[in-house]
């Protein structure tokens, strides 16, 4: 679904309107993100956690006739799907978080781990050669060739560890560190996601306006600056919820600025036919990039922290959230290698207003 939104709104604009309609779709999602911590804390403290799953069926209800009567069909070039890479693709991913989320459990050095890395491993050099000999390959090289794909993607993983981090680790320092109710949790986290939804559309004009550079490394920067904050002001021995608010505006406030931006520096210059692709990519390093990253980083608060109380929580929080940052800032210094004004690819013409 996250692939196909952003598909959608980026073959249906030409590459210098792409950022502000990216901007609107990342604030709307933004709202989602805003409203679902709180509404998870209701219905966590009064119904049950479980039924969180069923408030997706009647947004499905609803959304699902709207989009058969008010969007229109989009079709790329390619005219069939290749297979071998998908499976390639999918079991490399589930060797390497698995071996990941494991390292803890079963040891580093367990057979269990270290054959899931090398499996890893191996299928990603069978995914590249993979791609080389397909037809229809799903990352076609000339998509490799475009800095703004390539430094774009980089970034966006940098971000969304920082996005998968914060969701996992900060509802858990409300909840474990500062003993809030799961519905206090949720409305505490409000001052992380605020920003997103009023901030999104302003991301994306501003990378229409000036060029994705700017926003994205700025973005970037503060997002990483807000979690170094966050970390500090939780090694601090008398912490207060108002400790962590600045830490949380400064991120949110990054996160809006770099989110549309990452995403348009990815489809910038990119004809429809490469769109669709380019937005499968991107969408995947998303979630890859973000599960990963927190598969990391709970490796680095297993053996430091636990939750016997918030002493104990806390000795692994403030490292882990340091590593966060650290990995943050590397997707803001490859965000310096995005191109201000992409140049706009052969085929890239032809949308209609």
């Amino acid at each position: 679904m996250t692939a196909l939104a952003l598909t959608l709104v980026g073959a249906a604009y030409p590459p210098e309107q792409r950022g502000r309609a990216l901007g609107v779709l990342e604030g709307v999602t933004g709202l989602a993100v805003l409203a679902g911590p709180g509404l998870g804390g209701v219905v966590t403290d009064v119904v049950g956690w479980e039924f969180v799953f069923w408030l997706n069926v009647p947004i499905g209800l609803v959304v699902v006739p709207l989009v058969l009567a008010v969007v229109p069909e989009s079709r790329g070039g390619d005219t069939r799907l290749d297979t071998p890479g998908v499976v390639l693709l999918a079991a490399g991913a589930l060797a390497l978080v698995w071996g990941l989320t494991r390292g803890n459990v079963a040891g580093w050095g367990s057979v269990e781990v270290l054959a899931c890395l090398v499996a890893a491993a191996a299928l990603a050099v069978a995914f590249v050669l993979r791609q080389r000999r397909a037809l229809e390959p799903l990352l076609p090289g000339r998509l490799l060739r475009a800095p703004g794909f390539v430094a774009g993607n980089l970034a966006t993983v940098g971000l969304f560890v920082s996005v998968f981090g914060g969701v996992f680790f900060y509802s858990q320092l409300l909840a474990v560190g500062l003993g809030f109710s799961p519905l206090g949790a949720g409305l505490g986290l409000m001052a992380w996601t605020s920003a997103l939804f009023v901030l999104g559309p302003v991301g994306g004009l501003l990378a229409d306006r000036i060029g994705n550079r700017p926003p994205l490394v700025v973005g970037l920067v503060l997002t990483a600056l807000g979690t170094a904050w966050i970390a500090l002001a939780a090694a601090s021995a008398d912490l207060s919820y108002v400790d962590l608010v600045p830490g949380f505006l400064v991120s949110s406030v990054g996160g809006s600025l770099a989110m549309p931006a990452a995403a348009n520096a990815v489809l910038g210059g990119l004809g429809p036919a490469d769109v669709g692709k380019a937005a499968g990519v991107n969408s995947t390093l998303r979630e890859l990039g973000g599960v990963l990253g927190l598969a990391l980083l709970v490796a680095v608060f297993a053996p430091l922290g636990g939750y016997a109380d918030a002493a104990d929580f806390l000795a692994g929080f403030v490292p882990t959230m340091a590593v966060c940052a650290a990995l943050t800032a590397l997707g803001a210094v490859a965000g310096l290698w995005v191109p201000r004004r992409p140049r706009v690819s052969v085929g890239a013409q032809g949308w209609r207003a």
